[in-house]
């Protein structure tokens, strides 16, 4: 049975999802994207998910099942290149959340075992490092030695 989110809200997060989509199949959709995340995580959050302190389960949940109802049936969409840029934004939206969860902090925060002081000081100085590392708001111009602010 789907726990981190229903066929419902998949159906309101992608809200042209073609209505002869039966709800078993959005609920086995959501159902094997609640098993990709907790293999992802390594333990599964099933027996104790709470949508106000998991909600990051529940976003990556409807992800992966709308874009697995948009392959099925993109019959909802105006033509199948607006059905391709949706499901490559679930896609996008997705990964980034497994990515997240792939690393222990994240899933120490989502257990409740961490204080929330120290998980923002340790995500702050990883979105730090990482910021400097990928080029992320602050990065070089194009002259030597100049840095500009990003717009991102």
């Amino acid at each position: 049975m789907a726990t981190y989110t229903t066929a419902a809200l998949v159906r309101k997060y992608a809200e042209n999802l073609d209505a002869s989509l039966a709800d078993a199949d959005i609920n086995a959709f959501i159902e094997e994207g609640e098993q990709y995340l907790n293999v992802v995580m390594g333990e599964s959050f099933l027996t104790t998910f709470s949508a106000t302190s998991h909600g990051i389960l529940r976003s990556a949940c409807n992800a992966y099942a709308a874009s697995l109802a948009v392959l099925n049936n993109p019959s909802g969409f105006t033509s199948l290149q607006e059905a391709d840029v949706i499901v490559a934004h679930f896609e996008s939206q997705f990964n980034s959340i497994v990515q997240l969860l792939s690393d222990a902090k994240y899933v120490t925060n989502l257990r409740g075992t961490s204080t929330t002081q120290s998980f923002r000081t340790t995500t702050i100085a990883a979105n730090r490092s990482w910021a400097f590392a990928r080029g992320g708001p602050l990065h070089r111009g194009s002259e030597a030695g100049s840095y500009r602010r990003s717009t991102r």
